[in-house]
């Protein structure tokens, strides 16, 4: 009896595998210029394990709903010939003024390999579709890494983010807590700097960092995305906490409001003031959120994109009801 229940418990396994392996995740999207719901989103696939699209188009319609189109890139600029694709693709957000010009982040450093940065040239194709050019690749992650190289858990970046002040572009990543070295856990954290571009690779000049929040959310990740929204002289930040225990679940998720960057003059320069609290604006069970946006869905502000691990992702809106 013992053996049937292992039997069956180990063919559901794979049939949730095959399930997850067919299905569409998502890790992080941002909005393409020009577009009304049509997003840049990016898949967590490992290398070389996991064959398929690393990144692709959603298209959100009232016609259609969701559809995804994958986007084909030849070359990510790899030199060592070790990491030709990209591995755990988390992150992905525009560049302001650079038209068409995005950022992709893989999540951190396995056996010290991959940890990249990734410029990409986004621009529409002959069929009215969308293909992709990396620009460039680089490395700037600067966090502890384990005896075989590799970033802990606590210290993978899933949220990315830039916006501009003083003349300059401003780089914004999270890593996002959790487990740490021999298991102990540590809060999310905030990073920001200067990104220049015009040099190769581009160059970043970190100017801070700091707690996201001063407690665990949901007593495991604290940030798996992340969301600029300018207000005045200010640039409110939104992350999302999640609970991962396993490949079924269950899940719960929490989009709030960790802080702001107020901006004073060039000298003051940048400085992250946190909410005393975080200001939970959804609390979602059932979902591993790893995607926030904009939407222009009626009576929606926000969008959502998941990574339920054996059972795909989707994608929603959230109703200004649902506060």
């Amino acid at each position: 009896m013992r053996q049937l229940t292992f039997l069956f418990g180990f063919i559901v396994s794979q049939i949730l595998f095959l399930i997850h392996a067919l299905a569409t995740d998502y890790s992080s999207m941002t909005p393409i210029e020009g577009t009304d719901n049509v997003y840049l989103v990016v898949s967590d696939l490992k290398y070389p394990r996991d064959k398929g699209p690393r990144i692709g188009i959603l298209t959100v319609t009232d016609e259609a709903g969701a559809v995804y189109s994958p986007v084909t890139v030849n070359d990510w600029l790899d030199s060592t010939g070790k990491e030709t694709e990209p591995n755990d693709l988390e992150a992905c957000c525009a560049i302001p003024g650079r038209p068409n010009e995005y950022l992709l982040a893989e999540s951190g450093y396995h056996e010290n390999k991959y940890g990249r940065i990734f410029r990409m040239l986004l621009t529409k194709d002959n069929t009215n579709g969308f293909k992709a050019k990396v620009l460039s690749s680089f490395k700037i992650y600067n966090s502890e890494l384990d005896e075989k190289g590799s970033s802990y858990p606590c210290n993978q970046v899933e949220g990315i983010a830039c916006f501009q002040a003083f003349g300059k572009i401003i780089f914004v990543y999270s890593e996002r807590g959790g487990k740490g070295k021999k298991d102990v856990p540590k809060l999310s954290k905030l990073l920001w700097g200067e990104i220049n571009f015009t040099v190769s690779p581009p160059a970043f000049k970190k100017l801070g960092e700091d707690n996201l929040v001063t407690k665990s959310i949901l007593n495991d990740r604290d940030s798996t995305d992340l969301f600029l929204k300018s207000e005045g002289g200010r640039i409110d930040i939104y992350s999302v906490a999640t609970t991962d225990p396993g490949n079924i679940g269950p899940f719960k998720s929490v989009f709030y409001k960790a802080g702001s960057f107020v901006l004073g003059t060039e000298k003051e320069g940048i400085h992250f003031e946190r909410e005393p609290g975080p200001k939970v604006i959804y609390s979602m069970d059932g979902l591993k959120v790893e995607a926030i946006a904009t939407t222009t869905v009626a009576k929606s502000l926000f969008c959502i994109g998941t990574d339920d691990e054996y059972f795909g992702g989707i994608w929603r809106p959230l109703s200004v009801y649902l506060k």
